[in-house]
């Protein structure tokens, strides 16, 4: 019995699990910027249009998203567009 190759594929399993994250209230404010708001760019990550639509922040909590969304979600916070 090869223990080795069962090992593997949890190891897998496990991964892809950790690769989704739940969004929350506390995760989006923990990234928001310094004026307490979110920029376009965050927005965008996740199909928010701007201006966002009163009742944007709920629709997002409890959403899995990938860890490829929530890494650009916190560098987008960086991120400016100018203004028109």
């Amino acid at each position: 019995m090869d223990m080795g190759s069962s090992e593997g594929s949890r190891g897998k399993s496990e991964k892809r699990a950790s690769d989704s994250f739940d969004v929350t209230y506390d995760w989006l404010h923990a990234h928001a910027t310094a004026s307490h708001g979110w920029t376009r760019a965050q927005l965008a990550v996740f199909g928010i249009t701007w201006p966002p639509k009163r009742g944007w922040l709920s629709t997002l909590v409890g959403r899995v998203v990938t860890h490829e969304d929530r890494v650009a979600f916190e560098r987008a916070r960086e991120v400016r567009v100018g203004r028109r």
